[in-house]
């Protein structure tokens, strides 16, 4: 099975003014995707073999996962972070709860 990375560009240029590439692959996650970037830290979400959605949070070392504020949804994502502030939604037997830490 093929897992998906995302692909972020750190726009920190090197002396020659070429863009940095960084690979970022969640371990064990069928693909992850990133939604948002604050300083060091990017929020976004991975899916695992089983179809669920996690939120992550990447510290520019490791990740955290993140899960809904009742650890009952299998769809949790952190769709934007600035500072400390996390936002996103999960869902709830089907229905979209919106949420920030």
């Amino acid at each position: 099975m093929l897992a998906a990375v995302a692909v972020v560009f750190l726009v920190a240029a090197n002396a020659w003014g070429q863009i940095q590439w960084t690979t970022l692959s969640y371990l064990g996650a069928n693909y992850t995707t990133p939604y948002g970037i604050s300083g060091n830290e990017i929020v976004g979400e991975w899916r695992d073999s089983k179809q669920n959605y996690w939120g992550f949070l990447y510290d520019g070392s490791s990740f955290q996962t993140l899960i809904d504020p009742f650890a009952a949804a299998n769809q949790t994502y952190p769709a934007g972070i600035d500072g400390s502030n996390i936002v996103g939604y999960y869902y709830l037997n089907f229905r979209r709860f919106s949420a920030g830490i």
